[in-house]
């Protein structure tokens, strides 16, 4: 795993600490950020996991059946990174949609357009934060990554087997996905490598919507309480105003951005 792939994770975590310290708690909001958290946790564990398994002799790995493992655990870092989206849209919605959603009726989609609505409502400050995150979610629904990873998701489990193949070299081996078509949509073959960058993507818009979720409650806090957004809007973000309790380990200082 790259440093920075582990220093996005890592951040994710404290972020969905921070974001939860903020809502003081609320406990359908700790389950939707542990979700998302599991979700994209996928990035760093599938491909240590890999790595490990192809590790050796290529005609070794694949007579041994490693390789066909590896396959395997290469597909759930994409399933479960395309459940990030709606994981994602479960935390928005806790935090930003007003009057709340049916729960089914939660998803990635429909809370983007959701804030849309409630964007036109809104005047000052408070408008362009909620634009924010709904600018990075319509980012994300629009993103070549995630248009991957959610139509190769959704084919593989209700349409159709999509081909994973070991690649043998010389001295190392790899691992491809095949091509597929979903609704018109052409994709061709692509290797875990490939695939792992587009999941890592799908993690970096996670992170800086979590970020930007986190900077709307302060704003909320600060101003409700009769503060200014220049001096208390900062120091309120850099002071948790309780400690969690084991889910996601407290981070034990919060950079001023």
């Amino acid at each position: 795993m790259s440093e920075n792939g582990t220093d996005e994770l890592s951040r994710l975590r404290d972020e969905c600490s921070w974001l939860l310290t903020a809502y003081k708690g609320d406990g359908t909001l700790e389950r939707a950020l542990m979700g998302l958290y599991y979700s994209v946790k996928a990035t760093r564990l599938a491909p240590r996991i890999v790595e490990v398994l192809l590790d050796g002799d290529p005609r070794e790995v694949a007579v041994s059946g490693r390789g066909d493992e590896a396959c395997y655990v290469a597909e759930t870092m994409v399933r479960s990174i395309h459940s990030a989206g709606d994981l994602l849209a479960q935390v928005v919605h806790v935090c930003l949609v007003d009057p709340s959603m049916s729960e089914r009726a939660v998803s990635l989609p429909n809370v983007t357009q959701r804030l849309q609505q409630q964007i036109e409502q809104l005047k000052g400050t408070p408008a362009q934060l909620m634009a924010s995150v709904h600018a990075e979610l319509t980012a994300l629904l629009g993103s070549s990554d995630y248009q991957y990873v959610s139509d190769f998701t959704n084919t593989a489990k209700h349409r159709d087997y999509i081909d994973r193949s070991l690649v043998l070299g010389d001295k190392d081996c790899g691992i491809a996905f095949g091509a597929f078509t979903k609704d018109g949509r052409q994709y061709p073959e692509r290797s875990f490598a490939e695939v792992r960058v587009a999941a890592e993507s799908i993690r970096d818009h996670c992170v800086k919507v979590i970020v930007m979720l986190e900077q709307q409650r302060m704003y909320d806090r600060t101003i409700g309480n009769g503060g200014t957004l220049v001096q208390d809007y900062l120091s309120v973000t850099a002071t948790p105003s309780i400690t969690l309790a084991g889910q996601f380990s407290q981070p034990t200082k919060k950079p001023l951005k």
